[in-house]
């Protein structure tokens, strides 16, 4: 290294077992005669971190600055860490279904709690009471935003045409 003038990090360099280390925001993993790579808990929770403060509420954006923003992050961050093993795309899979409901969240916040509500969901077709369900509750955005009628206003096929990217294909 003195030849190339280089300083090795002692604090992230290290010798070990290829099980217990991490490299780049990954685990390497073996068993059952495969040889596995999946993302660290620590990625996964600064990813969903960044998620979340893309769409807090006080940053007054609108949706489609939203939805700009979350599919500049979540097409770097699928091509660094979307491998092709199974287990990793069932990861992926449950990571896409809370990053719709994040922004679903988003959607009724934006929306106000009553007669917003009801008029929005009316207008998208969904049924008079799944409407009520989700106008007159009292529970927060994020326990509503998983409520059928959310999901049917907002199903999955909106988000792709909507261009957000999936995590899971």
């Amino acid at each position: 290294f003195s030849a190339l003038h280089l300083q090795v990090n002692e604090e992230k360099s290290a010798v070990g077992a290829v099980q217990t280390r991490t490299f780049l925001g990954f685990t390497i993993e073996h068993g059952n005669g495969r040889i596995r790579a999946s993302v660290t808990t620590t990625s996964l929770a600064r990813m969903k971190e960044r998620v979340r403060a893309t769409t807090r509420p006080t940053r007054g954006r609108s949706l489609e600055a939203v939805r700009a923003a979350l599919r500049r992050y979540l097409l770097g961050w699928k091509a660094y860490y979307c491998v092709q093993d199974m287990v990793v795309r069932k990861e992926m899979k449950e990571l896409d279904g809370w990053v719709r409901r994040r922004v679903r969240a988003y959607i009724l916040r934006s929306w106000r709690w009553g007669r917003v509500t009801y008029r929005e969901l009316l207008r998208r077709g969904v049924d008079s009471w799944l409407v009520t369900v989700v106008a007159r509750h009292s529970k927060s955005y994020w326990y509503n935003s998983s409520a059928s009628a959310m999901q049917f206003a907002f199903p999955t096929a909106f988000f792709d045409r909507s261009g957000l990217p999936r995590l899971s294909t």
